[in-house]
């Protein structure tokens, strides 16, 4: 029963570029696992159309998001995930305002081309630009190559995670799985910054093994998390969007006997 995880992100008092886009996140992949009737299916593509009538108050000079409506100071995760949810809307058939994507994308490609380890941004975060610039269609592979060769131990499991699904949208299906795989992580939650908790590391690691093809893996990701998910625990709007949208595409895609697209 997920619906009082979707009904959280939908009637959450949104603030943020982050909260904003955790209500419409999850809701483009609803139609396709849940039965909806007419006006059902209308109240989700609504819902979706509102981030997007929304998000210019959310954008910079540069193009890049903001945290605030109205800040002049580039978000960097929130402008990946405000990319991300748009690209995603993109090839649903939904009319993104090309004014605000078109910017936001460039913002990330010109950032991911020049960050190096001194550049302010995690690992993670460049991963994370990398991830929604090949799912965007503007992979920066050369920049990919550079975050790979500079992974060591010390590099987290999100990061890699990320990595590897940059490298399973472009094809490259044997890097992405020496990049992903299971690990046992300690529960922790972040407040601020890139948002990070250990149950979005494990969702964004059940992404990446199941492009890589690890079936096994993203099998058990897909256990724990519907686990977290219909128990009583509370989530974050961060969580609770990125755990649904690892597992919406991926139980549909198990039910059509296909390929889960994320």
């Amino acid at each position: 029963d997920l619906s009082h995880r979707v009904r959280y992100l939908i009637q959450y008092p949104h603030g943020c570029i982050e909260q904003i886009t955790s209500g419409g996140f999850p809701q483009l992949f609803l139609p396709a696992y849940l039965k909806l009737g007419a006006a059902e299916t209308n109240k989700v593509k609504e819902n979706v159309m509102s981030v997007f009538e929304r998000s210019p108050s959310y954008q910079t000079a540069s193009g890049a998001m903001g945290y605030w409506q109205g800040s002049k100071d580039a978000h960097s995760w929130g402008t990946c995930y405000a990319v991300h949810f748009m690209a995603l809307a993109r090839e649903q058939g939904y009319a993104v305002p090309a004014a605000v994507y078109n910017p936001a994308l460039a913002w990330l490609s010109e950032s991911a081309s020049r960050w190096t380890d001194r550049s302010g941004d995690s690992e993670t975060t460049q991963a994370y630009r990398l991830f929604v610039l090949a799912l965007a269609g503007k992979a920066d592979i050369g920049a990919m190559n550079r975050l790979a060769s500079g992974i060591t131990g010390d590099s987290s499991y999100e990061t890699r995670s990320l990595l590897a699904c940059a490298y399973a949208l472009i094809g490259r299906k044997n890097d992405a799985k020496n990049f992903c795989g299971w690990e046992e992580e300690s529960d922790y939650r972040s407040t601020g910054g890139d948002f990070s908790s250990s149950l979005r590391t494990r969702a964004i690691n059940m992404v990446a093994c199941t492009q890589a093809g690890l079936t096994a893996e993203a099998a058990r990701a897909a256990k724990e998390l519907a686990s977290r998910l219909s128990s009583g625990d509370w989530l974050s709007t961060q969580e609770t969007a990125w755990a649904l949208y690892a597992l919406l595409p991926y139980y549909s895609a198990q039910k059509a006997g296909g390929d889960a697209s994320y």
